[in-house]
């Protein structure tokens, strides 16, 4: 099954753990660097929406920025994280 199929069942069942652990073997096996960035991004959104891991998902926030500093919704998604860190 192909990686998008499989996060679309998953997001579809509300299995947000599971979401988690096919997103993270989804980046260690990407190589195209855009690509990898993408699923950072969506692993950071699922960890603050769903899980309410804003810690984790800054991480992958920052890293998404890392990979692709011309995203400016990684940079909106880790300012959101901050502001909700310091309220």
């Amino acid at each position: 099954m192909e990686l998008e199929e499989r996060l679309s069942e998953l997001e579809l069942v509300h299995d947000w753990q599971g979401l988690v652990d096919v997103l993270e073997e989804g980046i260690a096996a990407e190589s195209n660097v855009a690509r990898k960035a993408e699923l950072h991004l969506k692993l950071g959104r699922v960890l603050d929406a769903k899980l309410l891991a804003g810690v984790r998902a800054l991480k992958h926030f920052q890293s998404a920025y890392k990979l692709n500093a011309a995203s400016v919704e990684s940079l909106q998604a880790a300012r959101g994280v901050y502001w909700a860190l310091g309220s």
